[in-house]
């Protein structure tokens, strides 16, 4: 069994909620063409509000 694993690398910008957004959903498009079984993103590419 083979499992593809897709590795998001994204610059996540604090308080742009829409446009990190459209970053992960571009990610997972491109995992999915690409036929990805996982997608790992980075620990902090969620970081809404700063600190």
């Amino acid at each position: 069994m083979e499992i593809r694993v897709a590795i998001a690398q994204m610059n996540s910008i604090v308080g742009d909620y829409y446009g990190n957004i459209n970053k992960i959903k571009n990610n997972i498009r491109q995992a999915c063409n690409d036929h990805a079984d996982i997608i790992v993103f980075p620990e902090l590419c969620c970081k809404w509000i700063s600190s």
